[in-house]
């Protein structure tokens, strides 16, 4: 087996003051556990460092400190007294790329807990404890997993708020790992910022906070996304993704039958309880239905839609939803000189324009059962 050498304790190690740490100790365990792992000496893996590892006068381990392959380890630093002064988790040999990156950085921090939403660390903190930055908690109750809210520095102490995905922090609270990517300049091609910008996603892949999506601009070379005030915010508890159709959205479409999700708005009564958040946003104002469990859907088939008036005057005494029947504007046609033929008058004779009390001019029909623009047919559906 190869071994390789440990990024942590092969260099110089200080306590607060700037002192060599003497005394110091170097506890090695499994990444992620209380289970020892041992560390050597040298490359060879044939004699093992003591565990913990005692830090001499200079403040450096006595021997070099090298890691097994394939091994995460989390190592511990106390000072002479035994007290925890950093903790390092998911650390492998250098080089040793049979161990894969988590996705976490242990803090090495120790967190203070305040609420269910909130902790404190000592120190100015802010640099790495970034508004939008994603944090993993170590609870009693396990793993929670959050977005921070908002990280003020104040007194020697920096207070981080968060909105959980799910769970709460609690008094067991012991560790803060950070998310490996940065809310500042990420690498990602478009950042998404902070809680109140973020879709996050539980394990099972479902929403379970009610977060918001901005897109920053685009950067040269890349498409422009930007749009300051459209967001989408998933709400979990109705399902809505605002930005996408809501409840009682109409919409045409080129197939010819309702995608998941949508009814032909064909007139169709159907049931309020089965359609209960459409029968919320729409209620009775296309047809009561049967006047107790249905209601009906707006009937577009064969219709043009038009805007309501809402008190403008272009359409006046319209009520919202109503039908409105085919109309011709009232005109009128001038006649300046016709020819005309028949009993008592010569054939072709010009005229002048048609003045006799009581008379009448009928002109020839032309044209088809309606009056009409050029169109396509499209089906008209309602989201439920």
């Amino acid at each position: 087996m190869p071994f390789f050498l440990s990024p942590i304790a092969n260099d110089q190690i200080f306590d607060s003051a700037g002192d060599p740490l003497v005394g110091g100790q170097v506890e090695t365990y499994l990444a992620g556990s209380s289970t020892p792992a041992a560390t050597y000496t040298s490359d060879t893996g044939l004699v093992q460092n003591g565990n913990p590892i005692i830090l001499n006068a200079l403040g450096y381990a006595p021997n070099a400190v090298w890691l097994s392959s394939g091994v995460a380890y989390k190592i511990i630093i106390k000072n002479a007294d035994g007290a925890v002064l950093r903790t390092i988790d998911n650390v492998a040999g250098i080089n040793d790329a049979s161990v894969s990156q988590s996705q976490w950085v242990q803090s090495g921090l120790t967190p203070t807990y305040i609420s269910a939403t909130s902790f404190s660390l000592v120190g100015d903190q802010t640099a790495i404890f970034q508004v939008g930055r994603r944090l993993e908690t170590l609870n009693t109750s396990g793993l929670i997993y959050s977005t921070i809210d908002t990280s003020t520095f104040a007194a020697g102490v920096t207070t981080i708020t968060l909105v959980n995905d799910s769970g709460t922090l609690d008094s067991g609270l012991t560790q803060v790992s950070y998310g490996l990517l940065s809310a500042d300049n990420s690498s990602f091609p478009f950042a998404l910022l902070g809680p109140a910008n973020t879709i996050a996603l539980s394990d099972d892949g479902t929403t379970n906070a009610a977060h918001y999506l901005t897109f920053a601009d685009g950067t040269a070379g890349q498409e422009n996304l930007k749009t300051d005030t459209a967001k989408l915010a998933y709400n979990p508890s109705t399902g809505d993704l605002t930005g996408q159709a809501q409840v009682g959205d109409v919409k045409y479409t080129a197939r010819n039958t309702a995608p998941a999700g949508w009814l032909k708005a064909n007139g169709a009564a159907v049931s309020r309880t089965t359609y209960a958040a459409l029968f919320a946003a729409i209620g009775t104002t296309y047809g009561s239905g049967n006047g107790s469990t249905t209601f009906n859907l707006p009937d577009l088939r064969g219709e043009f839609i038009r805007g309501w008036d809402d008190a403008r005057g272009a359409d006046p005494g319209r009520v919202f939803g109503s039908f409105q029947s085919g109309d011709i504007q009232s005109h009128a046609h001038g006649i300046t000189n016709m020819r005309v033929a028949g009993s008592g008058v010569s054939s072709g004779v010009n005229i002048a324009p048609y003045e006799a009390a009581g008379g009448t001019v009928v002109t020839t029909t032309s044209g088809g059962t309606e009056t009409r623009p050029r169109n396509v047919a499209l089906l008209a559906v309602i989201k439920y």
